[in-house]
């Protein structure tokens, strides 16, 4: 008797301990769709659960269909580490307030055993619209496309010929404008009148969906706020060893993807691997410490004085997986 007493407290205190360590994030979006991220019993899961007509305020509208992926540990990080982030964008709501979101807002709510935070996010937010963007892609991702560590592209020859920046460097100011890529508000870019998508080279696409716009109104090349942050070109041949510099940061799992990130800031000329003509760089090795993923690049590049020169340049390229900062690294 005392036995089965015994274990019976046993399992009741480990059941208490597997419900104070359930993690869940739930994030509302201003039409009341539901994103809700579970970790409980070892089983990561992300879910949508859409608005019906029924449930409606109009009786029209549908979130669409409902959709249930599995995620990985490192996925869970990812996804939990972008949410904290973001959170700190949210208003922090008083403890108690009830789960009711008012109506256009987005909404949301961390439960970590017994304890709860909520944050709102005020109607048309852009920091919601983040969220939103980020959350589609992890569900559109799930456990079977995992951060890739091996890199489908190893070589890359550069010229300036493919420079979505020709035309814009005849003068030096043109040239200190071309030194930074402002991000811009997605919802501006579908202005054809002033904005111009960016459609080559291809590496500069994603999914058909462009990120580049030209202004033709400022003579400048923009960048998908949705997708990135605002970028620094960053001049690797000029380099020192062990000299960093913040590139920006990727907000979506997809533009974090190193098999789209490298080649969308290499041969997106985001990077500036030569001073006058072309550049050849390879893949020479991977690093990975905690967060951080490098990946090591090697090569020559050719500029002209009174005859052909070649300098060599040698640099890492570095991605936090959690806040998705791009870091340049001299080698």
């Amino acid at each position: 008797m005392k036995r089965n007493l015994g274990l019976f407290v046993a399992l009741f205190f480990l059941v208490s301990l597997m419900q104070l360590l359930a993690e869940s994030y739930q994030y509302f979006d201003g039409n009341a769709n539901q994103y809700l991220l579970t970790n409980k019993d070892s089983k990561i899961n992300l879910n949508y659960i859409p608005i019906t007509k029924e449930m409606s305020s109009s009786g029209f509208y549908s979130g669409g269909d409902p959709q249930s992926v599995n995620l990985s540990k490192s996925q869970f990080t990812e996804l939990t580490g972008f949410l904290i982030q973001m959170s700190k964008q949210g208003k922090l709501l008083p403890k108690g307030k009830s789960n009711a979101r008012r109506k256009g807002t987005g909404l949301l709510i961390h439960q970590k055993g017994k304890s709860s935070k909520k944050w709102e996010f005020s109607f048309l937010s852009k920091d919601g619209s983040k969220i939103e963007t980020y959350l589609k892609d992890a569900l559109q991702r799930g456990i079977t496309n995992p951060m890739p560590i091996q890199l489908q592209q190893t070589e890359y020859f550069i010229s300036r010929g493919d420079s979505p920046w020709n035309g814009l460097t005849s003068t030096f100011e043109e040239e200190e404008k071309g030194k930074l890529i402002p991000a811009q508000d997605a919802s501006t870019l579908s202005n054809e009148s002033q904005f111009t998508a960016l459609l080559l080279p291809k590496e500069i696409v994603l999914n058909g969906k462009p990120i580049l716009f030209l202004d033709n109104v400022a003579k400048r090349i923009v960048v998908d706020e949705s997708m990135f942050s605002s970028l620094n070109r960053i001049d690797v041949t000029r380099l020192k060893s062990q000299e960093k510099n913040k590139v920006g940061s990727a907000f979506m799992l997809q533009t974090k993807d190193p098999n789209f990130l490298i080649p969308f800031l290499i041969q997106g000329h985001i990077l500036k691997t030569y001073i006058h003509t072309d550049a050849h760089i390879h893949f020479q090795k991977f690093l990975e410490q905690g967060d951080n993923q490098c990946f090591a690049f090697e090569g020559e590049h050719h500029y002209y004085t009174n005859t052909k020169n070649t300098g060599k340049i040698k640099f890492q390229i570095c991605l936090d997986k959690i806040s998705g900062d791009i870091y340049v690294l001299g080698d």
